[in-house]
C-alpha cells in the first residue's frame, strides 16, 4: 500500500511539473521549433487538416531540416491546400513538383503520389476526418492501431496515376503500419494535433477520442520516458509507444498524449541531453523525479 502510494505521488509531481514545463514552452521562442507553428498559418479547418497531415509525415530529421522542407511544401502546395490537391492528379504534380525535391529518405516522386493520393480522398470524401471514418465504418473507436491500419490501406489503394509506388519504401514511409511494429510516430502526431484541445494542436477532429490515442514516440521521448521511469525499452517500436502511454494515462485516462510536447521539447531544447552532464542535469526541471539523475548524481 505504501508502495501504491509513493508510486501515485511520483506520478502526480511528474505531472505537474511537465504541465509547467509546456506552459513555459508556450511562451518562449521554444514553440517555433514546433512544425505545428507552419499548419497554424492556415485559416480554414480543412486546409489545417491537409497542411497537417504534410506537416507530421514530414516530421523526421533536424528542426531545421524539416522547417525548410516545409516552406518548399507549403509554396508548392499554395495558400488553399485542400482545394488545390482536390483540383488536380498527379500528371499536374508530375509538372509541378521539382525533380531535384528532397527531404532525406524522400523525393520527389514520394511527394506526387502523397498528393496525388491525398487529392484522390478529398474528391472521395470531403475531408480527410471523413475518409478516415469511412475507412472504418463499423469500426468501434477503441484501437488507434487497427483505425491507423485502416486508414492506410485505404488510402494507399488509391490511383496514384503516373506514379507506381514502390511496395514498401518510398511514399510508404511516409505511412508507417503499426503491424510492421513501427512506433508510427509521424502518424500519431498527426492524429494528437487534429483531436487535441491544446494550444499547439488543432482540435479539428470531433469522433476520434483522445483517450485512445498513443504517444509519439521519436529520440527525445523515448529518451525521457527511460529516464522518467516510464519504460525501460530500447526500441523505438510500437510496444514501446504502447508502454509509455500506459503511464501516462495514469496522469490523464482522457488524454495523455497531451504531455507529449513537454517531453519531446525537453529534448529538442536540450535541457535533457542526450547523455548525462553534470553541468546541465542538476539545473533540470526533472531531475527530482529521473531515474538516471538518481543513479549517475550519487556516483
Amino acid at each position: 500500500m505504501a508502495r501504491l502510494l509513493q508510486k501515485r505521488n511520483r506520478l502526480l509531481q511528474i505531472r505537474q511539473k511537465l504541465d509547467d514545463i509546456q506552459r513555459d514552452f508556450h511562451s518562449v521562442q521554444e514553440i517555433q521549433n514546433d512544425p505545428i507553428t507552419m499548419v497554424l498559418d492556415f485559416q480554414s479547418p480543412v486546409d489545417r487538416e491537409v497542411a497537417g497531415f504534410i506537416a507530421a509525415v514530414f516530421s523526421y530529421g533536424n528542426v531545421k531540416q524539416i522547417q525548410q522542407t516545409l516552406r518548399t511544401v507549403f509554396e508548392i502546395i499554395g495558400p488553399t491546400p485542400a482545394k488545390t490537391l482536390r483540383e488536380n492528379n498527379g500528371f499536374y504534380w508530375k509538372k509541378k513538383i521539382p525533380p531535384n525535391f528532397k527531404h532525406r529518405f524522400n523525393t520527389a516522386k514520394d511527394l506526387g503520389c502523397l498528393f496525388t493520393w491525398l487529392g484522390e480522398a478529398l474528391r472521395v470524401s470531403s475531408t480527410l476526418e471523413d475518409f478516415f471514418l469511412a475507412q472504418n465504418s463499423g469500426v468501434v473507436m477503441d484501437d488507434i492501431g487497427t483505425l491507423l491500419e485502416n486508414f492506410i490501406e485505404g488510402l494507399t489503394k488509391l490511383d496514384s496515376t503516373p506514379y507506381k509506388p514502390q511496395k514498401t519504401k518510398g511514399v510508404h514511409f511516409f505511412l508507417t503500419r503499426p503491424s510492421n511494429k513501427s512506433a508510427c510516430k509521424r502518424l500519431l502526431l498527426f492524429m494528437r494535433w487534429v483531436t487535441g484541445t491544446g494550444t499547439m494542436d488543432l482540435g479539428l477532429w470531433k469522433k476520434i477520442p483522445s483517450s485512445i490515442l498513443l504517444i509519439p514516440v521519436d529520440t527525445h521521448v523515448l529518451r525521457i520516458s527511460r529516464h522518467l521511469g516510464f519504460t525501460k525499452r530500447k526500441d523505438n517500436s510500437w510496444r514501446t509507444a504502447q508502454e509509455i502511454t500506459n503511464v501516462l494515462k495514469l496522469m490523464d485516462a482522457k488524454d495523455p498524449t497531451r504531455f507529449d510536447f513537454a517531453i519531446c521539447h525537453l529534448g529538442i531544447s536540450k535541457e535533457c541531453p542526450s547523455r548525462f552532464d553534470i553541468k546541465i542535469c542538476p539545473k533540470c526541471r526533472m531531475n527530482d523525479v529521473c531515474v538516471t539523475y538518481a543513479k549517475k548524481s550519487t556516483r
